[in-house]
Protein backbone atom coordinates (compact mmCIF):
# COMPACT_ATOMS: atom_id res chain seq x y z
CA UNK A 1 0.00 0.00 0.00
CA UNK A 2 1.30 3.44 -0.92
CA UNK A 3 1.23 5.76 2.07
CA UNK A 4 2.75 8.85 0.50
CA UNK A 5 1.15 10.83 -2.31
CA UNK A 6 3.06 13.03 -4.71
CA UNK A 7 1.76 16.57 -4.05
CA UNK A 8 2.09 17.40 -7.78
CA UNK A 9 -0.54 14.89 -8.94
CA UNK A 10 -3.58 16.23 -10.78
CA UNK A 11 -7.08 15.60 -9.44
CA UNK A 12 -7.61 13.01 -12.22
CA UNK A 13 -4.34 11.19 -11.36
CA UNK A 14 -5.37 11.01 -7.68
CA UNK A 15 -8.80 9.67 -8.65
CA UNK A 16 -7.32 6.94 -10.85
CA UNK A 17 -4.47 5.93 -8.54
CA UNK A 18 -6.07 6.12 -5.11
CA UNK A 19 -9.85 6.17 -5.51
CA UNK A 20 -10.50 3.40 -8.08
CA UNK A 21 -11.36 5.91 -10.80
CA UNK A 22 -10.66 5.50 -14.49
CA UNK A 23 -10.46 7.68 -17.55
CA UNK A 24 -12.92 7.04 -20.39
CA UNK A 25 -11.55 4.61 -23.01
CA UNK A 26 -9.82 6.29 -25.94
CA UNK A 27 -9.09 9.54 -24.08
CA UNK A 28 -5.55 8.88 -22.82
CA UNK A 29 -2.85 10.96 -24.47
CA UNK A 30 -0.66 7.86 -24.14
CA UNK A 31 -2.76 5.89 -26.64
CA UNK A 32 -0.97 7.49 -29.57
CA UNK A 33 2.45 7.79 -27.91
CA UNK A 34 5.06 6.25 -30.23
CA UNK A 35 8.39 7.49 -28.83
CA UNK A 36 10.88 4.98 -27.47
CA UNK A 37 11.41 5.01 -23.74
CA UNK A 38 9.88 4.01 -20.44
CA UNK A 39 6.58 4.59 -18.69
CA UNK A 40 6.88 5.51 -15.01
CA UNK A 41 4.44 5.80 -12.12
CA UNK A 42 3.29 9.42 -11.79
CA UNK A 43 3.22 9.06 -8.02
CA UNK A 44 6.49 7.34 -7.07
CA UNK A 45 8.51 7.33 -10.31
CA UNK A 46 9.14 3.57 -10.53
CA UNK A 47 9.56 2.29 -14.08
CA UNK A 48 6.47 0.26 -15.01
CA UNK A 49 6.76 -0.52 -18.73
CA UNK A 50 9.09 -0.18 -21.72
CA UNK A 51 7.68 1.32 -24.92
CA UNK A 52 8.79 -1.75 -26.89
CA UNK A 53 6.21 -3.82 -24.94
CA UNK A 54 3.28 -1.52 -25.84
CA UNK A 55 0.66 -2.82 -28.27
CA UNK A 56 -2.77 -1.88 -29.61
CA UNK A 57 -5.29 -4.03 -27.76
CA UNK A 58 -8.40 -2.27 -29.00
CA UNK A 59 -9.41 -1.63 -25.38
CA UNK A 60 -9.10 2.16 -25.56
CA UNK A 61 -6.29 2.24 -22.98
CA UNK A 62 -2.52 1.83 -23.47
CA UNK A 63 -1.66 -1.87 -23.21
CA UNK A 64 1.63 -3.64 -22.52
CA UNK A 65 2.57 -7.32 -22.73
CA UNK A 66 5.32 -7.22 -20.10
CA UNK A 67 6.04 -5.33 -16.88
CA UNK A 68 9.41 -3.62 -16.54
CA UNK A 69 10.13 -5.48 -13.29
CA UNK A 70 8.80 -8.74 -11.95
CA UNK A 71 8.07 -7.26 -8.51
CA UNK A 72 5.61 -4.64 -9.75
CA UNK A 73 2.19 -5.84 -8.61
CA UNK A 74 -1.02 -4.91 -10.42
Amino acid sequence: MINKKNPNLTAEQKLVMFEDGTEPPGTSELNNEKREGSYHCANCGIKLFESKTKYESGSGWPSFFQKAYLYVAF
